[in-house]
């Protein structure tokens, strides 16, 4: 599901941000790659760079 999202983004020239991520999500991402292909970010992060 989120490489979808992410190749639809992607195809519309849209920056998908994952955020709030968990350990366990962490770990996931890490395991299958994802975490190369994704752009993770801390909430705060998110929060900020949305609010600017």
């Amino acid at each position: 599901m989120l490489i979808g999202a992410w190749r639809r983004a992607a195809g519309l020239g849209i920056t998908l941000r994952l955020a709030a991520r968990s350990p366990p999500v962490a770990a996931l991402l890490r395991v299958t790659g994802l975490d190369r292909a994704l752009i993770v970010q801390p909430p705060r992060q998110v929060r900020a760079e949305l609010a600017a």
